[in-house]
């Protein structure tokens, strides 16, 4: 591979970061494009690190798919590497239920190991709000977590500071070189890549990612996003809905489903957009059908799926099953990889209709909770003794672990962001300039990660 000097020099640092111990955090920092997972392709191959163990991991679980389609070894999410579960609670008096994922007690990876964390500005250590929910993984604090789990070892985050911060956080912490130092005392060193290499200097993504760039390191952002598109041949502009929609399926009809993506800035929206592609697509759009394409909205540890992860309906049972008040059906699917529709593996399981039909991808605390009472009701009172039994049986059940899923063909950027499409369909909505006036550098952030 031939690298440009920026490149070079990087890799140059990262091999000697790799050898030394004056540092134990590295940071690499890039534009879309620039060649952040080739330089850590490179450094794999490299003779410094051959001997060295080295564990790949994504912030979500798309991304980590495409880290490991790249690198081409195993990759898993941040999330799924170091929580395991470890008992839920379950009160009947007074309806309350904690699912509890700790961090692992042991770290069983050799001691000179070193974590590669790519798409490390989605990593929060912002309190984590499932814990309300009745969902609680170890601290709730993410990047605290993984550095306790990391006990010393070495860590690379990968990423680019353009792009979103996680949610409800103002800054990507894991790429912040002062916040690691005085939050986790880590002590660190960093390199910034800005050539990029993945576009043609003529095209328009170049253009508008290089001028929104400019803008967000100008102290006070203009007022006004301008995006330049009619002039450049990979970019076009559709006025009317209708239009987009066609567009995209006859895309999708001739390409497959990985090859490109609706995005929008609300579910609202996506939701409308979701139910127009498939008035085009099917027949009977009220209901899912086979051939339809979802996307997973929670872990779902019984299937092994992250959130986020694109899957191919098969087939979906016209029977539904009652538990309380949800209705389950039970589907056979693929998961979509970058390459396509993968039938390697067959999946089969349950899927919550109420979660994937309503407005809003929510469940009640009143359903949940009928969920856990079906399930403790088959367990033995004297068997409820035993964690480990409940824990086995709790990891089997396929009503708690039935699949919460959504219609995928258009997500929120938030949702795509460490995805790679050859064709993105963009709806700049109104309300994403209206709720952005005050805060544009949110807005820019926005227009620039997609």
């Amino acid at each position: 591979m031939n690298l440009n000097k920026e490149q070079k020099d990087a890799l140059a640092k990262l091999i000697e970061f790799v050898k030394g111990n004056e540092h134990d955090t590295f940071i690499l920092k890039g534009y879309a494009g620039t060649g952040k997972t080739v330089l850590v392709n490179e450094l794999l191959q490299s003779p410094e690190i051959k001997e060295i163990p080295v564990q790949l991991l994504a912030s979500t679980g798309r991304a980590a798919k495409i880290l490991s389609l790249k690198a081409n070894r195993a990759a898993q999410t941040v999330h799924s590497y170091i929580y395991t579960f470890v008992y839920d609670e379950f009160n009947e008096e007074k309806k309350t239920i904690k699912v509890q994922f700790a961090l692992k007690e042991l770290n069983i990876d050799l001691t000179d190991t070193i974590y590669i964390v790519d798409e490390a500005s989605m990593l929060s250590n912002h309190k984590d709000n499932t814990m309300e929910e009745g969902l609680q993984f170890g601290s709730g604090k993410l990047l605290t977590d993984f550095f306790t789990f990391c006990q010393g070892r070495k860590v690379i985050f990968v990423g680019d500071p353009a792009q979103l911060p996680p949610i409800n956080t103002l800054f990507s912490p894991a790429l912040n070189e002062e916040y690691l130092q005085n939050t986790f005392k880590r002590k660190v060193t960093s390199t910034f890549l800005t050539q990029v290499m993945r576009y043609s200097k003529t095209s328009g993504i170049y253009y508008n990612t290089s001028r929104i760039r400019e803008q967000l390191e100008k102290p006070v952002k203009p007022k006004y996003l301008s995006i330049i598109a009619t002039q450049f041949p990979d970019m076009d502009v559709v006025s009317l809905d209708y239009m987009l929609i066609e567009n995209y399926v006859n895309t999708i009809k001739k390409k497959g489903y990985e090859s490109a993506i609706l995005v929008a800035y609300t579910n609202k929206t996506c939701n409308q957009l979701n139910e127009l592609v498939r008035k085009k697509l099917f027949t009977n759009y009220q209901l899912p059908q086979k051939g339809d394409l979802c996307i997973v909205a929670k872990n779902n540890y019984l299937h092994g799926i992250e959130n986020g992860q694109h899957i191919y309906i098969q087939s979906i049972s016209e029977k539904e099953e009652r538990v309380g008040q949800l209705h389950f059906r039970d589907i056979i699917y693929y998961l979509i990889t970058p390459n396509g529709i993968d039938k390697s593996r067959e999946y089969c399981g349950k899927v919550i209709m109420e979660f994937l039909l309503r407005e809003k991808p929510t469940i009640t605390h009143e359903e949940e909770y009928e969920l856990y009472k079906r399930f403790f009701a088959t367990i033995d009172p004297e068997k409820r003794k035993n964690k480990q039994y409940v824990i086995d049986a709790f990891s089997k059940d396929p009503y708690i672990h039935a699949l919460r899923i959504r219609y995928g063909y258009a997500i929120t950027c938030h949702k795509a962001q460490g995805g790679e499409w050859d064709t993105l369909f963009l709806i700049l909505e109104k309300v994403l300039f209206g709720q952005t006036k005050d805060n544009p550098e949110f807005l820019y952030r926005w227009v620039y990660t997609a």
